[in-house]
């Protein structure tokens, strides 16, 4: 489940310690969501692979290290 986009700017903005403009919010808010797609097809991937019908806990785990290396800065 994604947050909502309006859950997701009161977060930044509550932890941020100067304003954030909305198309910098907006960012966050895509960077996150392509997050979850990749993290997600990933685990698909790795499901079939393993002969599951679903995608289980064990999974993501697997293939979240993959994932974050992608995304890191």
């Amino acid at each position: 489940m994604s947050y909502p986009k309006s859950r997701m700017k009161r977060m930044l903005r509550q932890q941020a310690e100067r304003p954030i403009d909305d198309s910098a919010v907006d960012l966050v808010y895509l960077d996150y969501c392509l997050f979850l797609q990749s993290l997600l097809k990933e685990a698909n991937i790795e499901a079939e692979r393993t002969g599951e019908k679903k995608i289980q806990p064990i999974h993501i785990q697997n293939v979240k290290r993959k994932i974050l290396a992608r995304y890191r800065g």
